[in-house]
């Protein structure tokens, strides 16, 4: 909305400015992952993994015509495009995927 309370002559000027749909609400307040015991004898070899994990985030409010959304995750990779483990245990990585 644009008021304008005194008319000022000026020779001429631009205004720029962008009309855009509010963003989405992360609903889901923390999003943390019980990732539960994790048992060395099943993580011996390079490219060992553990079972998915699954997080649901929820959102609201979105514009009626949101068909998609992108999520942004930041954190420390390695070479091997792996996030890496920030806490005390070696050798570990968490993968992200999208389903």
């Amino acid at each position: 909305m644009l008021s304008v309370t005194k008319a000022i002559p000026f020779q001429s000027g631009i205004f720029n400015g962008r009309v855009v749909a509010k963003p989405c609400t992360i609903q889901t307040k923390e999003a943390n992952v019980n990732l539960g015991d994790l048992y060395t004898r099943n993580l011996q070899q390079p490219g060992s993994a553990s079972g998915w994990h699954n997080i649901t985030l929820s959102l609201t409010d979105c514009p009626v015509e949101t068909s998609a959304v992108t999520a942004i995750v930041t954190g420390s990779t390695d070479n091997t495009g792996y996030y890496k483990n920030e806490g005390t245990a070696e050798n570990i990585q968490i993968e992200l995927r999208d389903d």
